[in-house]
């Protein structure tokens, strides 16, 4: 559906009569004043057709309908989507409306009314996220964090380099944002405040082998909030990883530790690396401490620490959960010239039929702990793993498969513990995990339904009532716990 610009202009009738398509005539007797209307411009909005246009604080915006989606686009932002939501076709009653909090739109879909928001924040940024929070974005990396103040923040970035921060639930609106990645962003993470800390720290990383370090600010006032975010610091790129490959990216970020001044975070490339940087909080300078290498591309990473002992889990290609131990390195001081490398050890080899997309770890009393996995075979899986003798171990497993498609998300709920995962399937699955006297046992709970599109990431942050899973893919969801 093409957008047209006329220009519209009285001119003297020359002739005594006009022909329409429809077979009626006009007539205009001599000197009379004729309206000519002719095309000067015209735009390409959608492959759909356009059902409304919306003049609204002197801007366009454009209702259209394509692919069995309702589209809202800022036809003056390079028809910038505002709003992507499945609809089953333009056959559906619908309304539009505009007014002092920003937009609304409504339509019927088997008999029930749906309606979204937008704040006029949120629809600067090009982003629908309140009620049902559906967003044409693709976010690959969702994470939350408290502030000093007590305010709850939601960064979340992915395929267009921006990283954007939010209110907490249920609002999400965008409150901040920025780009400076050159490409698509992976993964994000905070990093565990300190006291003296004035604000929070936000690392990110992904394509091009970018790793960055964020300092968000972030006050509320009642329920105005405000926020900035500005680049504390920026990893090299020349020697991140030992290849030559264009498309090398780092796929999972995890945070070691914290000890003084210094933030030690682990980094799983796409190239079978895995890199140990540290984050100078004085200096503001992250530095590459050590590597090592594995087999496969590696797609998540976790931690494992006890006492003076710090394992970085990574999850490969081949479906292997892996052990690096770290502990050498993890001392307030410059890093070892040249640094120093030691093998990963297979802790889980046969943890998954096939790529391993995230990993989860839940500490037990004294030296045991939960790791839990889930992959692209579906397959949610949890172990126990005990530490003896300088080297974690796997005790037992439980597994089960309730997904349809890779499990991309995973994340640990409670003391109990429950363990909740999310998959492609678009499902989000709640599960309870038993020890028995000589096995675990993991038993389905609840499952719901995600709006979200394309599920690529799941974060689970305490609430007063309990936690609340952040979803993110097409969109971003928060459901309680």
């Amino acid at each position: 559906m093409h957008r047209f610009a006329i220009s519209v202009a009285a001119e003297p009738a020359a002739a005594a009569g006009t022909a329409s398509r429809c077979g009626t005539t006009a007539n205009a007797r001599a000197g009379a004043r004729a309206v000519c209307v002719r095309r000067v411009a015209s735009t390409r909005l959608t492959n759909g057709w356009v059902a409304q246009l919306v003049r609204h604080g002197g801007r366009l915006y454009a209702v259209s309908f394509y692919n069995k989606r309702l589209v809202v686009t800022d036809v003056a932002r390079d028809n910038a989507v505002l709003l992507s939501v499945a609809c089953s076709g333009g056959t559906k009653p619908f309304r539009v409306q505009f007014g002092a909090p920003g937009l609304r739109v409504a339509f019927l879909h088997h008999g029930r009314l749906w309606a979204y928001a937008l704040d006029h924040t949120a629809a600067e940024c090009g982003l629908s996220l309140a009620d049902a929070a559906i967003s044409p974005l693709d976010m690959r990396a969702v994470a939350a964090a408290t502030t000093p103040a007590g305010v709850t923040v939601v960064a979340t970035a992915g395929e267009d380099g921006c990283l954007r921060i939010h209110r907490g639930p249920p609002s999400l609106a965008v409150v901040a944002a920025s780009r400076r990645h050159r490409s698509a962003i992976k993964c994000a993470a905070f990093v565990p405040p300190a006291p003296a800390d004035a604000a929070l720290y936000l690392l990110t990383a992904g394509a091009a082998c970018e790793l960055r370090c964020w300092e968000v600010d972030v006050s509320a006032d009642g329920d105005r909030h405000t926020a900035t975010v500005v680049e504390y610091a920026v990893a090299a790129t020349a020697d991140d990883a030992d290849s030559d490959s264009p498309d090398l990216r780092i796929m999972d970020l995890a945070v070691v530790a914290r000890t003084g001044g210094s933030v030690f975070v682990a980094a799983a490339y796409s190239d079978s690396s895995l890199v140990l940087w540290r984050l100078d909080m004085c200096s503001r300078k992250l530095d590459r401490v050590a590597a090592t290498r594995t087999h496969g591309c590696l797609f998540s990473a976790a931690v494992l620490s006890h006492a003076d002992a710090a394992f970085v889990l990574a999850g490969t290609s081949a479906g292997a959960i892996v052990a690096w131990d770290v502990s050498p390195y993890l001392a307030d001081r410059p890093p070892p010239q040249p640094p120093h490398e030691s093998e990963p050890a297979a802790l889980l080899p046969t943890a998954h039929q096939s790529g391993v997309n995230s990993i989860c770890v839940h500490a037990l009393d004294g030296a045991r702990f939960l790791v839990a996995s889930g992959g692209d075979d579906g397959l949610v899986s949890v172990s126990e793993v005990a530490i003896a003798d300088g080297a974690p171990a796997r005790v037992r497993t439980a597994a089960a498969t309730v997904h349809a498609s890779a499990v991309q998300g995973l994340g640990f709920a409670g003391g109990g513990p429950a363990l909740v995962s999310v998959s492609t399937d678009q499902r989000l699955a709640l599960w309870d995990l038993r020890a028995l006297p000589d096995a675990l046992e993991l038993a389905l709970r609840h499952m719901v339904l995600t709006q979200v599109a394309d599920p690529s990431a799941l974060h689970l942050s305490p609430a007063p009532a309990g936690h609340i899973a952040l979803v993110a893919g097409m969109g971003l969801e928060a459901f309680e716990l």
